[in-house]
């Protein structure tokens, strides 16, 4: 960086800003791309309490650095701005199990003999570039694709689908006297383009996905468990999903925290959730949002369902062919 400014005020002065071309959003703050987190002139970026809404956390002002910083390099470099790698997008299986039933120890951290620790300098050294690669290749590369808890699921009921990356920029609102009001906008993404998913129907929760799981996670409970039967899918209060064929398409039903969303493609994109309804068309142009008549007033309303429910849906049609869809009656 030319310029390192520190400042201790309460409130931030962006007059200086607007003077040097930098838009500002509604509520006073640096206008951004939600993606790149570049502001409206070239080459300046902005992020943490100075973007969206102002002051939020430390933990997100570090994280809008890492996205500027792989943005810069981005637009320098030719590299994805979402700091995906490319092989996100296409993996080779056939590779990841090679590696994985292939054994490398990690390397071990020079030290300096005991005799020469007599100072103040540092006793673990550093690894050599040459070392470092070596090193770093361990990786199994998990965010890209795990899919442990299916190999070892007795039951067969795990299993990997896949979906091509989604990143859409939807409306956030809130509702008052069940009228639906914009706010802002929201980015949703989901990137990793394998995926897990449960079939309910073979699944008796014998825990077995849980002991393998290199995350320590509940996979059976975790990941997204489908229904074949309406009356089993009603029973349940919490990540449940029903797909059901539709004759020109299909439709998604999920029970999210007590509370049922449907989201169909017929056409166009159809989305119902106890407060509103909301009708995009297939190329996700938004035709129309209202509030239900008896919806309560809600101070922020966010339609990542949408995103969550279509991504799973389509991988589900498009790389599961056997998928169960109950039949439209």
């Amino acid at each position: 960086m030319d310029t390192l400014i520190v400042a201790i005020s309460q409130a931030g002065d962006f007059e200086w800003l607007q003077k040097a071309g930098v838009a500002l959003n509604k509520n006073g703050y640096v206008q951004v791309d939600s993606v790149t987190l570049e502001t409206s002139a070239p080459g300046v970026y902005a992020g943490g309490d100075a973007v969206g809404s102002g002051p939020a956390t430390i933990v997100k002002a570090l994280g809008d650095g890492k996205r500027i910083a792989r943005a810069i390099r981005a637009k320098f470099e030719g590299r994805a701005a979402d700091g995906q790698k490319e092989s996100a997008l296409f993996v080779n299986r056939a590779e990841f199990q090679r590696r994985r039933v292939t054994r490398k120890f990690a390397v071990k951290a020079p030290e300096r003999a005991p005799k020469d620790r007599r100072d103040f300098d540092e006793v673990v050294n550093t690894l050599s570039q040459r070392i470092a690669k070596e090193e770093a290749s361990r990786c199994l590369d998990c965010d890209l694709l795990c899919s442990y808890c299916v190999g070892v699921c007795p039951n067969l009921a795990l299993f990997t689908y896949e979906h091509a990356p989604i990143c859409k920029t939807l409306p956030l609102g809130r509702i008052k006297d069940s009228r639906w009001f914009a706010l802002d906008g929201e980015t949703i993404k989901i990137t990793q383009r394998y995926q897990v998913a449960v079939f309910a129907d073979l699944c008796n929760e014998c825990g077995n996905c849980v002991t393998f799981c290199p995350s320590a996670g509940k996979p059976y409970k975790d990941k997204p468990r489908i229904y074949s039967r309406r009356d089993e899918w009603e029973r349940e209060s919490n990540n449940a999903f029903l797909l059901e064929r539709l004759a020109d398409g299909a439709a998604i039903h999920s029970r999210i925290a007590g509370r049922t969303h449907t989201l169909s493609l017929n056409g166009r994109i159809d989305y119902s959730s106890p407060e509103l309804d909301a009708v995009w068309s297939v190329g996700w142009e938004l035709l129309s949002i209202t509030a239900k008549p008896n919806a309560p007033d809600c101070e922020r309303v966010s339609l990542r369902p949408v995103v969550e429910m279509m991504a799973l849906l389509n991988g589900l049609r498009g790389s599961v062919p056997f998928i169960p869809l109950m039949e439209n009656s």
